[in-house]
């Protein structure tokens, strides 16, 4: 077994080894190709000082800054530009670098730039995967932006760089369709951090020092693979928004119920079960989805909720709502739609700023005598119930709303109403799943 083995390990050395040498050489290549253009652009700016145009090549900027803060000096001479002195060759050149408004060419030119756009305070599709390691030099990178929808997108990496906690003034990270598995925890250097974005990723776990970021606001980690929130969420005490919608997600901390300044929690589309009582201490909630999980009950404490204007909990197993719903003052759209509920919940009547109300998909055993005080509500969703025949008063309050300007959805024994439009006006302001354009 040991000569076999040893056999083995001689006759892969050669393809291995022919493999390793072409690609240290494709590495080196590329190095010198890089430098060799830049150091041309530098050239031929330093030449035709009345010259302004982008550099050769595809030359990035970030390619063009890295070769002069290694080489040169590089020296902020304003909002929009940088100063260079280098030396090529034992030739002195000097000159300012900027970028084309829009765009992410290098350029180097002598003349006064304070016409162009700060394009380096924004990380986007125009870059690759090699400048993106390279990020953590542009001092004054504020927001990467990177969506893999788009056919400018050339990213392969599946790690967000380490080196991107060095970016002092990283305040936004925009993730949309990457091939990106992990979340580094030295995020948690970056103290300008507020918005940390990733919809359609590997992503299977959030680094508990993330919630170290001490101005943090927005997290949404949207269709990844988490299971887990760590226990440490409690210390992000400015986390404003907090989205883990399509994960796989089992429970909510009781520690994530100590953020008093939330307003918007959604995590539809996991595998919940329970919602714990202390969910009522989410004093400043707004937005609470918890739709399309496995919840069987709704705790009481989710009306002490005083200042929440939307609330969906469609798609689950819910078989009666609790009453305290009354105390929901300032609910505008709720969706109860999808679920086991066989009692209308009357108490949505006493909520006069209702705009929409969707509860299609429910075994209701009967509806309510009247909904038409409910002067603002917009849409009403209440689904198809073949053996129910209505009364002319129930008729008669429908009608009603209709005339005011609702769009309803209702089929009954004896009456029927909407649908396409029903659906079409749900798809529209109901907003369930948030789109980033």
């Amino acid at each position: 077994y040991i000569m076999k083995f040893i056999i083995a390990i001689l006759l892969a050395i050669p393809t291995y080894g022919v493999s390793l040498v072409v690609l240290i050489c494709y590495m080196i290549y590329r190095t010198k190709n890089v430098k060799k253009n830049v150091e041309a652009a530098i050239r031929f700016f330093s030449e035709n000082p009345s010259s302004v145009g982008s550099c050769v090549e595809g030359i990035s900027y970030i390619q063009a800054y890295a070769y002069l803060s290694e080489n040169g000096v590089l020296s902020k001479s304003g909002v929009n530009f940088f100063d260079y002195s280098v030396s090529i060759e034992g030739v002195p050149y000097a000159g300012t670098l900027g970028v084309e408004p829009g765009g992410s060419l290098a350029m180097f030119t002598s003349q006064d730039m304070s016409w162009v756009e700060p394009v380096v305070e924004w990380l986007d599709n125009n870059f690759n995967s090699n400048d993106l390691h390279h990020a953590n030099r542009i001092t004054s990178l504020r927001d990467i932006g990177l969506d893999g929808r788009s056919q400018q997108f050339n990213f392969e990496m599946e790690y967000i760089p380490e080196q991107l906690s060095n970016c002092k003034e990283l305040e936004g990270i925009y993730l949309h369709d990457t091939k990106i598995i992990k979340i580094p925890k030295s995020l948690s250097k970056c103290k300008k951090l507020e918005t940390l974005w990733i919809n359609g990723s590997y992503v299977s776990e959030i680094p508990p020092e993330l919630f170290s970021c001490p101005i943090i606001k927005s997290i949404n980690i949207i269709n990844g693979q988490i299971i887990k929130i760590p226990f440490s969420i409690e210390n992000a005490t400015f986390l404003e928004d907090f989205v883990v919608e399509g994960n796989k997600i089992v429970e909510l901390p009781n520690q994530l119920f100590n953020l008093k300044n939330l307003k918007e929690l959604s995590v539809q589309r996991n595998k919940i079960k329970n919602i714990p009582k202390d969910i009522g201490r989410l004093i400043s909630l707004e937005y609470l989805n918890i739709s399309h999980n496995q919840i069987a009950f709704v705790p009481g404490e989710i009306f002490n909720i005083s200042n929440l204007t939307s609330l969906r909990i469609s798609g689950n197993f819910i078989e009666k709502i609790p009453a305290g719903l009354a105390c929901l003052s300032k609910l505008e759209k709720i969706d109860i739609s999808d679920n086991r509920i066989t009692e209308f919940p009357d108490e949505l009547l006493k909520l006069r700023k209702l705009t929409e109300i969707h509860a299609a998909g429910n075994p209701f055993i009967s509806l309510p005598d009247h909904l038409d005080n409910l002067d603002n509500l917009k849409i009403l969703g209440l689904g198809s119930f073949p053996e129910m025949e209505l009364s002319k008063n129930q008729i008669n309050w429908i009608n009603r709303l209709q005339s005011n300007g609702c769009t309803i959805w209702l089929h009954c024994k004896n009456f029927t109403i909407g649908n396409d439009n029903y659906l079409n006006g749900r798809l529209q302001g109901l907003s369930a799943t948030r789109l980033l354009n």
